[in-house]
């Protein structure tokens, strides 16, 4: 496989393109939407030069192998033939291995099933898998310093030499993939506390460890997170391990979200109705509810006002759109206008603090820079779209990240943001349990939600016995696209608003309990209390493919 040259000499502008973009509104969200199911929502300056090709032909298809290298060949010279055909391999099995759901945000602005025919007929080109994240000319950000371009400059250097350990299959190459096993082996060893031991006296931990060895992929498993219970079942021999499993894994009983009283889910009730009818209600207010035969006893005023705001917001987003969200529409104007209310409903005086926006997890930079010298750079945490914080003690407690389009569980953004929340929450677990004055094992929960266009879904991570932590989904709700006139589907409305309200109370008992548990700790140097270890999280090998097969 041949080397992969400097990107550095990218940066800058190309005097001339082969390719023009229209700069309409249809254009930008196709071509967008493209990014974020093939590149992560983040492409380099070559993927986006890919982008733009494929772009300009959204309303008459007719992509050519060879008019699609020279495109890019003209504009970025530097890069190589089989980078080039990974992209138009990227496309080739979009267009040509997806559902016919998975085309519906796009089928009303470009000519979806001539792309289809177009790539079913066109050729698969030899390829080569691309490196990490900064690799390919990312391109700077207007605040980046100087020591940010030494780093990247660095890290462009590196991957260079890495780029043979990639395989174009998508799996890790054999250097990458020692690597990798290496490091799962060493941390594996170093555990420090008692396997897992079921009563039959099988070991999970034993049992896990071979399987991991056989994965070419990163996995979850690989920083000791379970997220795919029915694969560790499939391990197990005896019925009765696998009960015992289940009722841990599957069953988890007290580990749920706590229910809402009957009387703060007879208040919301109060609400299932037409959305004129709903409209009227909100319109008194929240403080000027009184006690009816429907809703005999009012709730806490805290619950009334956050059930108004919630409602109040969301209405005014389905009015805005005649009462029908739109399929077409970028990662920001969901999170700014249907889950606006985010940045207020997480937001919990003394104990909860939201932080919207991309920033960098604390917890992801401590880890990567614990046993970080003078002699060495210092490393910043992982990005995320949202972050909860235990107010007192500035502790991260929740991880948010959100996409543009509902593609499923399996859909390709919904797997790598599902890989990337379980390492950052297992990150935020660890760092916690550093700064705690006592053994919280058993006790410590973080959370994460992932929003993808009306759909959110929540998460919540917890450490087993032994070395393995589990990231379990506590729930998956969605906004309907319609909110009918009838008021039919306001059931559905109240679901996504309830779940949310359990999900807070959940967290600020949990923010409560950090404070309590990390007081006169905080500014202290790293402890375990009773020997009390944890694994570490899997720093992403440079070559590491986009997806996880067992997330």
């Amino acid at each position: 496989m041949s080397k992969r040259p400097s990107t550095t000499g990218e940066d800058e502008e190309p005097q001339k393109r082969a390719v023009t973009v229209e700069a309409d509104e249809d254009a930008h969200h196709f071509k967008r939407h493209l990014a974020c199911e093939l590149f992560r929502g983040r492409p380099t300056r070559t993927e986006d030069c890919a982008l733009q090709y494929i772009t300009a032909m959204r309303l008459a298809p007719a992509p050519v192998p060879d008019e699609f290298m020279s495109h890019i060949s003209k504009t970025h010279p530097q890069v190589t033939r089989s980078r080039i055909g990974w992209m138009w391999n990227r496309f080739k099995t979009f267009f040509s291995e997806r559902e016919a759901s998975d085309y519906i945000a796009i089928e009303t602005v470009a000519c979806v099933p001539e792309f289809i025919t177009a790539f079913k007929a066109a050729p698969h080109l030899e390829e080569e898998e691309p490196t990490d994240d900064a690799t390919d000319n990312k391109g700077m950000p207007p605040t980046s310093t100087p020591s940010d371009t030494t780093s990247r400059s660095s890290a462009r250097t590196r991957s260079s030499r890495q780029s043979s350990a990639s395989s174009g299959s998508g799996s890790l190459g054999p250097a990458a993939l020692e690597r990798m096993r290496n490091e799962f082996d060493q941390n594996f060893s170093a555990f420090m506390g008692k396997p897992w031991t079921l009563s039959s006296g099988v070991s999970v931990d034993d049992l896990l460890a071979p399987y991991i060895h056989t994965l070419t992929k990163e996995s979850t498993l690989h920083s000791f997170v379970i997220a795919d219970v029915s694969g560790l079942l499939q391990l197990v021999s005896k019925d009765s391990d696998k009960e015992e499993l289940r009722a841990v894994l599957v069953q988890r009983e007290g580990e749920r979200q706590p229910d809402l009283s009957s009387i703060e889910q007879s208040y919301l009730g109060r609400f299932d109705k037409k959305p004129d009818e709903v409209e009227e209600l909100l319109g008194n207010g929240w403080n000027n509810v009184t006690p009816s035969p429907e809703v005999p006893d009012l709730p806490g005023f805290q619950f009334r006002k956050d059930v108004h705001f919630v409602l109040q917001y969301i209405y005014s987003a389905y009015e805005q759109t005649a009462f029908t969200l739109p399929t077409t529409q970028l990662e920001s104007w969901f999170l700014r206008k249907l889950w606006g209310f985010l940045d207020h409903f997480l937001n919990s005086k003394g104990v909860m603090d939201y932080q919207p926006g991309e920033v960098y997890l604390k917890a992801s930079a401590w880890r990567k820079n614990k046993d970080r010298t003078l002699e060495s750079k210092q490393a910043l945490g992982r990005k995320v779209d949202g972050v909860v914080l235990s107010c007192a003690v500035r502790l991260e407690l929740c991880v948010l990240e959100a996409a543009p389009v509902d593609n499923g569980a399996t859909g390709t953004k919904a797997l790598t943001d599902t890989r990337k929340m379980s390492k950052c929450m297992k990150d935020m677990y660890d760092y916690i349990r550093s700064k705690s004055t006592t053994n919280i094992r058993d006790q410590l929960v973080v959370f994460g939600m992932r929003i993808s266009a009306s759909t959110i879904t929540f998460y919540t991570l917890r450490q087993r016995q032994g070395r393995f932590y589990q990231l379990a989904c506590d729930g998956c709700v969605s906004f309907p696209s319609m909110w009918v006139p009838s008021g039919r589907n306001t059931t559905s409305i109240l679901t996504v608003v309830s779940l949310l309200l359990r999900f807070k109370v959940q967290m600020i008992e949990m923010a409560d309990k950090i404070i309590g548990w990390t007081n006169g700790a905080v500014l202290t140097p790293d402890i375990a209390i009773n020997n009390d270890t944890w694994t570490p999280t899997l720093t992403t090998p440079p070559s590491s493919p986009r997806l996880s097969p067992t997330t």
